[in-house]
């Protein structure tokens, strides 16, 4: 016999209303299965989805807000390892490629992330100890150098040798356009 409370009724459809507004795209973990990043979207709007990253039970916009969040195109790379890492790229609200790079600090259990906006989508990723670096090809031209380097730092080096760290391809690995309905 099931019995029902009132009270806790709409509380209840709230909650299952909720957790029913997003879906998931893409989890990546770490290999210990702990700690996981999560990639979700909802509120379809014509060609585009509202993006969100989920963390230790947090949601939260990709970008600052719900409307800066809006888009398509949307590619994603998950790297497990010892750490979760996304890098995600689509078209959102500038006039160029935009996306992060996020990954767990697993000493503070915080989120590390670089933002980016170039004419292509990212090709690398560089780890030095939990330091991440995000690595283009120059096709703009911007700059006379061959790749540019986005650091958690928040500066971006124009170079034209790779760094001397582990570096993961991105263009082998990328999942492939998450918009697909």
């Amino acid at each position: 016999m099931i019995r029902c409370f009132p009270l806790l009724l709409p509380f209840l459809l709230a909650a299952q209303a909720c957790a029913s507004q997003f879906e998931l795209v893409v989890q990546c973990r770490p290999q210990d299965g702990n700690q996981a990043i999560r990639l979700l979207r909802s509120q379809l709007q014509l060609d585009s989805y509202q993006y969100w990253i989920a963390h230790d039970g947090n949601i939260f916009p990709v970008f600052e807000d719900k409307t800066s969040s809006l888009g398509f195109d949307m590619q994603v790379h998950c790297s497990g390892g010892d750490v979760p890492l996304m890098v995600f790229s689509g078209q959102f609200t500038a006039n160029a490629l935009q996306g992060a790079a996020i990954g767990l600090d697993p000493a503070s259990g915080t989120l590390n992330r670089i933002d980016f906006a170039e004419r292509n989508r990212p090709h690398w990723i560089a780890l030095d100890g939990f330091r991440l670096s995000v690595i283009f090809e120059n096709s703009g031209q911007e700059s006379a150098s061959r790749y540019l380097i986005y650091r958690s730092d928040g500066l971006v080096d124009e170079v034209d040798e790779f760094p001397s760290t582990k570096l993961f391809d991105l263009r082998r690995e990328v999942t492939p356009n998450v918009d697909a309905r």
